[in-house]
């Protein structure tokens, strides 16, 4: 686990926004998975 403290400025602001691409990239990957197991049970 990183610490927060160690990262200053830019490189900060940029490890948040990987942070956050991923979380939502995760998302859409268990959406996908959902629906496509919706459309297999109908």
């Amino acid at each position: 686990m990183w610490l927060p403290q160690r990262f200053k400025g830019p490189q900060f602001i940029e490890s948040k926004h990987i942070y956050y691409q991923n979380i939502l990239a995760m998302i859409n990957n268990i959406k996908k998975r959902v629906h496509n197991k919706d459309l297999k049970e109908l």
